[in-house]
């Protein structure tokens, strides 16, 4: 398979639990690893963005609400599809700081 998604660029997660959500690829995998003999990456995103809050919201809910849900996964290249034109700073995808 081509090499088609590169460390730092915003994929979309075409399958499985996070279908849908944008990621960026930290670490890609292009000729696999003995664990995994395909080519697959490590992503990182956003699973759930914080809501709206407003002035007569408590404390604790206010807590509740701001929250960002970060999620992880690493999974085959073929279940990531790459958007055009968007790539970050490599230095926020580094593996290490995930």
């Amino acid at each position: 398979m081509g090499k088609f998604i590169k460390a730092g660029r915003v994929v979309v997660i075409l399958s499985g639990r996070y279908a849908g959500k944008k990621a960026i690829a930290a670490k890609v995998f292009d000729d696999g690893s003995k664990s995994r003999p395909f080519g697959h990456c490590l992503v990182a995103g956003v699973d759930r963005a914080p809501l709206k809050v407003t002035r007569k919201m408590s404390k604790k809910k206010i807590s509740k609400r701001t929250r960002v849900k970060p999620f992880r996964a690493e999974g085959s290249v073929s279940k990531r599809g790459e958007e055009r034109g968007y790539s970050c700073d490599k230095s926020h995808s580094e593996p290490k700081a995930l």
